[in-house]
């Protein structure tokens, strides 16, 4: 059943500086001389959440070369693109909003909150990237399978929260319960950032059907402990929502985070590639020398690549000069591309009947999805330094600690004295030795905190120290 109550959302809502305000700890927070969603940008930057990202895989685990992009360069990167793009769109949305203009909203606000959200927008990634997330789910189903009681007692959309387990829905937990005011809410950002930040706005109550293409529904993006704090965030900026069982329409700044996002690591992934010489240096430059052309200056895509190649100025470049010139000018002509593709099509986004992403259709799509393409079957598929055979580990490595933190926490809640070991890992590894009088659906969440939030080294060397390998 859709609703249809909200026809179309309100700039002047969508850029609400509300905060989840469980319990006011502090009146300083309504003290921030500058923007509101600058002290956002502050939280997310400060906290170890974020600082854990630098020992995170982008796309090749566990690599020792500087140059090559851990999730915290590739985040900076992806902020650094995402502010440019929400200064771009917001100077034209404040020129014909009085509204925004009489709250001093400017096109800089914009950018930070999409810069906020970008900077956040891996933060609830596990280790060892999406192998880590299948791992997870892999262990989920185990789990279950074999622990009765756990299947008894966790309801059907709980279980499907933890068999869908996406580092997006658990990013958003960590802002709004993990970090910062633990349990009074977390980061407690603005709704506006928090808005921006989400990609997926359904709750595991909304089954998909499998003929259903709505990039909305596409995964699971809100948890079920996580539901009031979202249903608060929906109903403060006027999110539009497609379903009564879960599901709402983005909040229209996503599709920018998005862009940003993609802009990003389709030309990083390709650079990285050339760094650890998993792929030739002329292979990426000829995918990146189309995506370098400003299409609004010349009609002749492939004659001004040519120009360029034969010019004395680019001959002179080294390889690495080449590199950053080609990622500077192709990330500069689609974000102007994306700008103006967000406001041409500014009112089917602010309807919720917008579907895609804003690099489709563009001049530069068809050049963006070789580079993809490329990257999924000459770096993907080719990892160095035994990228591979890491794959293969994770399940090994995050399937032990899983197992071995959700025992323990299972014998704390449930019996008067844990066993020593059990006393062990609560004490000295998740240092969580008190009880709290929690159900399994919490206690497998619980389990998934700890290990989600480790980053690739910590989660090996964790590993390896329980097995009895190293001290």
């Amino acid at each position: 059943m859709v609703n249809n109550n909200e026809s179309i959302m309100d700039w002047n809502k969508l850029i609400s500086t509300s905060r989840y305000d469980f319990n006011p700890l502090s009146e300083n927070e309504k003290m921030h001389d500058s923007s509101p969603f600058l002290l956002d940008i502050d939280r997310i930057t400060f906290s170890n959440f974020f600082r854990t990202l630098q020992d995170k895989t982008q796309v090749h685990p566990l690599n020792k070369e500087a140059r090559v992009r851990s999730r915290l360069t590739h985040s900076i990167e992806v902020a650094s693109v995402g502010r440019s793009l929400g200064m771009g769109v917001g100077d034209h949305i404040i020129k014909n909003n009085p509204k925004l203009q009489e709250r001093d909203i400017t096109k800089m606000d914009f950018g930070y909150i999409i810069q906020g959200a970008c900077l956040a927008h891996d933060i609830g990634n596990p280790p060892f990237g999406h192998q880590g997330e299948e791992t997870i789910k892999a262990w989920v189903m185990d789990h279950l399978n074999k622990d009765q009681k756990s299947r008894s007692e966790i309801s059907d959309t709980q279980k499907a929260d933890l068999l869908h387990f996406d580092g997006n829905a658990h990013g958003f937990r960590i802002l709004n319960n993990l970090g910062m005011y633990k349990n009074y809410g977390g980061f407690r950002l603005t709704y506006a950032t928090l808005g921006t930040f989400v990609k997926y706005p359904r709750l595991s109550s909304y089954v998909r059907p499998e003929d259903e293409s709505n990039i909305c529904s596409k995964k699971i993006g809100i948890f079920q402990t996580e539901r009031e704090v979202f249903e608060d965030i929906a109903q403060t900026t006027g999110l539009i929502k497609a379903h009564d069982t879960g599901l709402w329409v983005r909040h229209p700044l996503v599709y920018l985070t998005e862009a940003a996002d993609d802009i990003c690591y389709s030309i990083a992934d390709l650079e990285d590639g050339v760094t650890i010489n998993v792929v030739d240096f002329d292979n990426v430059e000829a995918l990146l020398l189309p995506l370098s052309v400003d299409i609004t200056k010349y009609d002749n895509i492939t004659a001004q690549v040519e120009v360029i190649k034969s010019s004395p100025w680019y001959q002179e470049k080294d390889q690495e000069e080449k590199l950053g010139f080609l990622r500077s000018k192709a990330i500069h002509n689609m974000v102007s591309r994306t700008i103006k593709k967000f406001i041409d099509h500014e009112n089917e986004i602010l309807a919720g009947t917008f579907q895609g992403d804003l690099l489709k259709g563009t001049e530069y799509e068809v050049y963006l999805t070789a580079c993809k393409n490329y990257a999924r079957d000459y770096i993907f598929h080719a990892r160095m330094g035994g990228g591979r055979y890491i794959e293969i580990a994770t399940f090994g490595i995050i399937g032990e600690i899983l197992n071995l933190v959700c025992t323990a926490i299972i014998d704390r809640e449930e019996n008067e004295v844990p066993i020593p070991k059990n006393e062990a890992v609560l004490r000295t590894l998740i240092k969580s030795p008190d009880k709290k009088g929690i159900n399994r659906y919490e206690i497998i969440m619980e389990t998934l905190d700890f290990v989600s939030t480790l980053s690739d080294h910590t989660a090996l060397a964790i590993y390896k120290q329980v097995q009895g390998v190293t001290f």
